[in-house]
């Protein structure tokens, strides 16, 4: 093999790493400009929201408030984590939210509300808490569908609240519909009315602790036809 055969081969290849280098340079560039016009441009400006998933918050309250917060800025400068961030903390109803792009000039908000689970009457309205016993909102009527909580004169509130609604998780969802109300006269002496087919049932659990269990033996007690029970110790219950 000649000299200069080996220098035209070694030549060749380096403008064949060169092309490649530079085909390599131009599509990153061209990606970066994309970006770059992506970022600035008006052709993304935010003009639409759309809310769905909504039960409690308004999903037209929420519409205007993305609104005000981003119209006419580019899709990719709205950081969508802060936006949902900032959405649960203006909505307090709000459980979860989840933003995404809907076009090149809408973004998608999914508002996944927080659950009332139980209300408690405070002077002429009523309050919803949910699961962690955490208040959501406070409505002038008892929600149809939700037990009421009632307290004794000088309990604790907070407490019995979170024993109450820790009492409810306890409780097979498909059982939790029958409690039609609650009577606390501390965290640790819980009462319950249920409907058991068309029954009122006074049932004494005492302490949230156990719930699970003390329910079970207090339905099966309520299939013989007890409707008065208490199964503050579930090992040893009675019936009256």
């Amino acid at each position: 093999m000649s000299t200069a055969s080996l220098a035209d081969r070694l030549a060749a290849r380096r403008r064949a790493r060169i092309r490649t280098w530079a085909i390599v340079a131009g599509a990153a560039l061209a990606v970066i400009g994309l970006a770059a016009v992506a970022w600035f441009s008006p052709v993304l400006a935010l003009e639409r929201v759309e809310v769905t998933g909504t039960e409690l918050t308004d999903p037209d309250a929420v519409a205007e408030y993305v609104t005000d917060a981003h119209a006419g800025t580019p899709l990719p400068q709205i950081r969508r984590g802060r936006l949902e961030e900032a959405i649960v903390a203006e909505f307090p109803k709000a459980d979860t939210v989840t933003v995404s792009w809907a076009g090149p000039r809408a973004l998608a908000v999914e508002v996944s509300d927080r659950q009332p689970v139980l209300t408690v009457p405070a002077g002429d309205a009523f309050e919803r808490y949910d699961i962690t016993g955490r208040i959501i909102d406070r409505v002038p009527e008892a929600p149809d569908g939700l037990p009421v909580l009632e307290l004794a004169e000088g309990a604790d509130a907070p407490a019995a609240v979170g024993a109450a609604v820790a009492f409810i998780d306890a409780v097979p969802a498909a059982q939790r519909e029958h409690i039609t109300s609650m009577r606390a006269g501390s965290d640790q002496d819980l009462r319950m009315l249920y409907d058991h087919e068309g029954t009122e049932v006074t049932v004494h659990f005492g302490s949230p602790e156990d719930t699970a269990r003390k329910f079970e033996v207090a339905l099966a007690l309520m299939r013989t036809g007890d409707t008065e029970i208490d199964v503050s110790v579930p090992e040893v219950p009675v019936t009256r």
